[in-house]
């Protein structure tokens, strides 16, 4: 049977003309039909022929704007609904409701386009949200807003959602996979395993990845500046030919650890790393012997003192003192002197001058002091070595004075004793380099111990050395000994930290740089891969791919290994695999298609 037409019973019962259609229905089957069960009487009457009619009528007589201006107000309304129908306000039926009532605006081209503009418009800024550009994220924004699309049944809900994680996902899976693949290729050309070996190194430095690349890059620099008398041809080679590891000049644990595990994969590696440290302590200790005068350095200063000296005092001695220009109580403090000279001075001073060749008379002349002053240099090494500080503390002063009296009676003789002074400076500072050397160098394998060299470093040293008590290393050696001296403690500082902040556990990440770029640009979280199944799973696919992967793992390692011995090469290939920046028009076209896609559910629930 043909359905009545809803504006037929209108025209037929105008004086229901201010009721609603259910009203309408409900008062015209009560007064002329009550017979005729209420559902019945409702499956006679045609609703909707009716309503697109109207609606065709409402919509061809809307402008192109208008329909637009509908559309964006139906997108904004249907997130009303959304939310309405999130905490009960509005039903499914509601919701079918006013589809129906929208039918019609929705077949035209304006009407769809300003749905969509309108639903881009509120959506597509949510793809700022941070996190929203990770695949987790952008997922869970995706599903949450296709949940909120308003709907007809639970089946609407989901699919809304699904469309929701879908293209919320889309962007940044699609980076992940564009990684994946080009991951995947890496291992078979070298630009490729160096950007491998570079992220390597970015990820073992960490958050300090960036001052890393900046300290490897300053040492492999070309040496500028004064050189202080060390020649370096770099500005990481702090001691002349000890040139640094990258786990030396990284002074980063990660990178220390990584040297350590990629060194030790690779026989000729390993053997290149000894050779190298050995290279470090031969340019340590030739630095020290070279500060003590070995080679015959020392003794040639040595000679050259003694034979100057002799010829100055000798000429001292024999101009001799003339009593008649001393004053009273110059001669009198000689005399005081004299008996202050102990019996054990004299003796020995008259058998220093009998090997000599002399003989001393007088202990009050010039001649007998100069052997007075030999005998008491004598006792004074003898207290010092035998540790007696009181006797040799008062043999130092009695000495003190004596050589002031000779002084004044001998101008000739301050002048000698000036010039052997000056020519014993290079000396002393031989002596104490070779203590320095004595104590800290390994006599059995020629290896300079850190830990004794820092305990050498002193002003003790020195003042035992010199048998001076107050004498410093900074006022016994030049600027630029100390220069030296100084730099081999950094440089073995160095070589020591680099050692002991590398003795973490070991890592197969060497041995399996290509799975883990893959890895790594897959996004597959290192929680993941930790997970039992997981590591089953992935120890099936790596035996399947060995036949492709095994070889570039070798080779990846063994390149790992031999960068970590050059710190140039290191900075530029973390340099290299540092992701660029991107470009403010990229980011913005990244933002737009995650948003275009975000909005993906409220534009299909709108059709």
């Amino acid at each position: 049977m043909e359905k009545i037409p809803l504006s037929s019973i209108r025209v037929q019962f105008p004086m229901y003309g201010d009721f609603t259609d259910d009203q309408l229905l409900s008062a015209v089957r009560k007064k002329y039909y009550a017979d005729i069960p209420m559902g019945k009487f409702a499956a006679m009457i045609d609703y909707d022929t009716e309503r697109e009619r109207l609606q065709k009528e409402t919509t061809d007589e809307m402008s192109l704007l208008d329909q637009i201006r509908a559309g964006l107000g139906k997108s904004m309304f249907d997130v009303a609904r959304g939310a309405g129908q999130l905490v009960g306000a509005v039903s499914r039926d509601d919701v079918a409701e006013s589809r129906k009532l929208d039918a019609g605006l929705m077949k035209t081209g304006g009407g769809i386009a300003g749905n969509v503009l309108g639903n881009v418009a509120m959506i597509a800024p949510t793809a700022l949200i941070p996190g929203a550009g990770s695949l987790v994220g952008g997922a869970a924004l995706g599903g949450a807003l296709g949940f909120l699309q308003p709907s007809e049944s639970g089946s609407e809900t989901l699919f809304n959602t699904g469309i929701g994680v879908a293209g919320g996902a889309a962007v940044p899976l699609a980076q992940r996979g564009w990684k994946a693949g080009r991951a995947m290729l890496e291992p078979f050309y070298d630009k490729g395993k160096e950007a491998i070996v570079g992220r390597a190194l970015n990820a073992a430095a960490g958050s300090d990845a960036a001052a890393v690349r900046q300290r490897l890059s300053d040492a492999a620099t070309p040496f500028v500046g004064p050189s202080r008398g060390m020649p370096r041809t770099t500005m990481g080679e702090l001691v002349p030919g000890s040139l640094p590891t990258v786990g030396q000049a990284a002074q980063n644990p990660g990178v220390a650890a990584l040297e350590r595990t990629a060194t030790a994969t690779n026989p000729s590696v390993t053997n290149a790393v000894t050779a190298m440290l050995g290279n470090q302590n031969t340019a340590r200790v030739s630095l020290l012997d070279d500060l003590a005068g070995a080679g015959g350095a020392r003794d040639f200063f040595a000679a050259d003192r003694a034979a100057v000296g002799d010829r100055l005092y000798d000429a001292a001695r024999r101009l001799g003192v003339n009593a008649q220009n001393m004053t009273p109580a110059e001669l009198q403090n000689i005399a005081n002197f004299s008996k202050r000279v102990p019996d054990e001075v004299l003796s020995r001073a008259k058998l220093i001058a009998q090997i000599s060749g002399e003989e001393m008379t007088d202990a009050t002349s010039l001649q007998g002091m100069h052997w007075i002053k030999r005998s008491i240099d004598d006792l004074i090494g003898s207290a010092s070595r035998a540790g007696n500080t009181d006797l040799k503390r008062a043999y130092t002063g009695l000495k003190t004075d004596l050589l002031k009296g000779m002084d004044n009676m001998s101008p000739a003789y301050a002048q000698a004793r000036k010039t052997f002074e000056q020519m014993s400076r290079p000396i002393n500072q031989m002596d104490v380099a070779h203590a320095i050397s004595d104590q800290s160098v390994n006599k059995l394998t020629g290896t300079l111990q850190p830990a004794a060299y820092a305990r050498a470093f002193s002003d003790k040293t020195a003042a035992r050395t010199l048998g001076m008590p107050g004498a410093t290393l900074e006022k016994t050696m030049e600027p630029a000994q100390m220069n030296a001296l100084d730099s081999i403690l950094l440089d073995v500082q160095r070589s020591t930290a680099a050692q002991n902040v590398g003795r973490g556990p070991g890592s197969d990440t060497v041995q399996k740089l290509a799975y883990s770029n893959i890895l790594d640009n897959a996004g597959v979280p290192g929680l993941l891969r930790d997970l039992k199944p997981v590591q089953a799973i992935g120890g099936l696919l790596g035996r399947a791919s060995d036949a492709a992967y095994g070889r570039a793992n070798r080779e990846l390692s063994e390149m790992l290994a031999e960068i970590m011995l050059d710190p140039g090469k290191a900075a530029q290939v973390m340099a290299q695999a540092t992701p660029a920046q991107r470009t403010i028009l990229q980011k913005m076209l990244e933002k737009t298609s995650s948003g275009l896609l975000l909005s993906l559910p409220a534009s299909a629930n709108a059709q």
